[in-house]
């Protein structure tokens, strides 16, 4: 594909989050914290289980109608492209993607919380190996580009979702019980709003390039964003792994175990800054050898996007006292502030330094975003993971980062610039870091014990 079918994918996807979003009412993501208050009792987990599958469907039947028939009218105050971003099939497939993808996390966080381990491989190795299997025969063999792509990714997460909601169906069943379903819609209230702002600002960057600038521009910011997109992989593996460990200490012995919490903490923040450093200091010999030089450009946007996800990290933590005590208001006023201010930054660093501008205005409003959170998060409930040392390492190595930008040169000097922020970390975690790694050290020995 070129720069502009690219550009088109990343509409798509960036279109389907946003729905996804309102398909899920934030139903299926207060399931996930519902589920610790019954996970005990099989029969209330049964009962709420079987009413949530029942109201994600009711939802997604009369979202998908609405949009079948009002999408073709509303496509063009979406998209500025809306004549290379159609209706029919593009839109189409993002209409009903987006209703497979709520299925998929939901179904995804309950095999993991349950620790059925064998249906959360299959569900997540087959919709890979299907996703891969349709967007490659539809890229590379029919030859249809973007929209070989789409239809990769409809069918092959389509056909893994439906037959696992068959599984549940016939398993839990589906019910609509309006007590629970009252609960379910106080506590998902703030989490939808949170959700769909949330969403809005992790693509307003997307948006603002493709309303200011064209679909090529923002289909080389989308090849950076999905090598970005490894890191969010690897924080998501690890915290998919971590989390119940985690919850499970802090809901029921956070002072009897505040050392374990601590080095579980530790642990999956520092091996994600591992692997930021990395991405950074091969992604020019990457470009080189695999990617096709129309793309090489992304090498100027991944140090400070990929250092950017320092915050992101930082902000997960800071938000599991309010997910414990149920302060889900305080999500909805932090994704407020985001949106605003990347809205704000994001325009005014477009019109002053082009598509960097947005780059610079994504990184700080990562820091802003912790800062509000951090704030709140204290205020709800102290959890003192002490991050100090972390934090400093951040800024130092994000400084590396952004220098890696400025005296960046489309030649080989660039190897050994952007190996500046590996050798900044390495000498941090040396002189600061020698405890913050004998955590991740005693994490492996006794993983037994830990997740025990």
């Amino acid at each position: 594909m070129n720069d502009e079918e690219y550009g088109i994918l990343n509409l798509f996807l960036l279109y389907t989050g946003i729905m996804a979003q309102v398909y899920g009412m934030g139903v299926s993501n207060a399931f996930i914290y519902f589920y610790w208050d019954v996970y005990q009792e099989k029969d209330q987990l049964k009962t709420l289980i079987s009413n949530t599958l029942g109201l994600l469907l009711f939802f997604q039947i009369f979202y998908i109608s609405i949009g079948l028939l009002f999408g073709e009218k509303f496509l063009p105050i979406l998209v500025k492209s809306s004549d290379k971003f159609t209706f029919n099939p593009i839109f189409i497939s993002a209409i009903f993607l987006s209703g497979f993808m709520v299925f998929y996390e939901m179904f995804l966080y309950f095999f993991r919380n349950e620790g059925k381990l064998k249906q959360y491989s299959i569900l997540s190795i087959s919709a890979l190996i299907l996703l891969a299997t349709g967007t490659i025969t539809g890229v590379v063999f029919l030859d249809l580009k973007a929209v070989g792509a789409i239809f990769g990714r409809t069918f092959g997460y389509g056909i893994v979702v439906m037959c696992f909601l068959v599984y549940m169906i016939i398993k839990y069943g589906i019910s609509f019980n309006w007590k629970q379903s009252k609960l379910l819609f106080a506590f998902s209230l703030p989490l939808l709003i949170n959700a769909i702002v949330g969403a809005l600002g992790s693509g307003l960057d997307r948006i603002l390039i493709e309303r200011l600038d064209n679909l090529e521009t923002l289909g080389i910011y989308g090849l950076a964003l999905m090598i970005i997109t490894i890191i969010e992989v690897w924080f998501n593996s690890l915290n998919n792994s971590l989390t119940p460990t985690l919850y499970r200490y802090l809901n029921e012995s956070f002072e009897q175990k505040a050392n374990e919490i601590k080095i579980l903490v530790h642990t999956l923040i520092i091996l994600v800054m591992i692997s930021i450093i990395l991405i950074i200091a091969a992604i020019n010999p990457i470009l080189d050898l695999f990617i096709p030089e129309s793309f090489h450009e992304v090498a100027l946007y991944i140090p400070i996007l990929a250092t950017a996800f320092f915050w992101r990290v930082f902000t997960a933590m800071a938000t599991y006292s309010l997910y414990i005590e149920k302060k889900t208001k305080f999500l909805v006023f932090n994704q407020f502030t985001v949106l605003v201010c990347l809205g704000f930054l994001g325009y005014w660093g477009y019109q002053f330094y082009g598509i960097m501008g947005i780059i610079y205005a994504v990184y700080f409003v990562k820091i802003i975003e912790f800062l509000v959170m951090n704030y709140f998060s204290k205020k709800v409930k102290r959890l003192n993971f002490k991050l100090e040392k972390l934090f400093i390492t951040a800024i130092v190595t994000s400084i590396a980062a952004f220098i890696c930008t400025f005296y960046y040169d489309n030649n080989e000097s660039n190897y050994l610039l952007y190996l500046l922020p590996l050798f900044v970390f390495s000498i941090i975690t040396f002189l600061l870091m020698r405890n913050e790694l004998k955590d991740i050290s005693t994490a492996i020995k006794n993983r037994k014990e830990l997740f025990n």
